[in-house]
């Protein structure tokens, strides 16, 4: 199960160019590397933060969030995805398994 899943309303391609400009725009974008579409965001060699997660066409999802700023991490990605994509939502642990098929 994903510690965080938001359904974005975009395609893929937009969702990861929307993060991409908005992480660029915070000045922490050197702290991302992505792979396609998996993105791994680490602070301090993962021992203050690591993010692993994907963009699918339908959702973003963080599949691992590691550190001692876990809880401030989901916060702060839930208030930014929704500045992003205020069509989306968060969903539920029973829409993540449904959004995984």
């Amino acid at each position: 199960m994903s510690a965080f899943v938001w359904k974005h309303g975009v395609t893929a391609d937009d969702a990861r160019r929307l993060i991409q400009m908005k992480l660029a725009g915070d000045g922490v974008a050197q702290h991302v590397t992505w792979n396609g579409n998996r993105f791994t965001a680490s602070v301090g060699w993962g021992f203050i933060l690591k993010v692993v997660g994907e963009i699918t066409q339908e959702v973003v999802r963080l599949d691992q969030i590691s550190g001692p700023m876990t809880r401030s991490i989901i916060t702060k990605s839930r208030d930014e995805l929704a500045s992003l994509f205020p069509d989306g939502y968060e969903l539920t642990t029973t829409e993540d398994a449904i959004a995984r098929r």
